[in-house]
């Protein structure tokens, strides 16, 4: 029963692993020029920052997204918070006014 599993470890371990590509990343590495290696490494970096420009945007947008959605709902906790604390204060002044058995 371990073989099985042995030799399946085996042949994963043993077979090549690929880099996942990037989209829109060059592949340096078929440059021959130096100058060539270097633009396009420039470029994949300059890429790159731009991504994580792009993406920290988004984030930055929806945690403010979710702080305005935060405070509302805060908001109306607080309402509701108001809402039961009259409701249990008109519940004792009835409490009072019925006559007990």
């Amino acid at each position: 029963m371990l073989k099985p599993a042995l030799l399946a470890a085996i042949v994963l371990m043993a077979s090549p692993v690929h880099a996942q590509d990037i989209v829109g990343l060059e592949d340096c590495s078929k440059a021959r020029d130096t100058d060539k290696k270097i633009g396009c490494l420039q470029s994949n970096v300059a890429f790159l920052h731009a991504l994580i420009r792009k993406n920290d945007a988004a984030a930055q947008a929806k945690l403010k997204e979710t702080g305005a959605a935060l405070t509302a709902a805060n908001a109306r906790l607080d309402d509701l918070r108001g809402d039961i604390d009259r409701l249990k204060q008109a519940l004792a002044d009835l409490a009072k006014k019925v006559p007990a058995k």
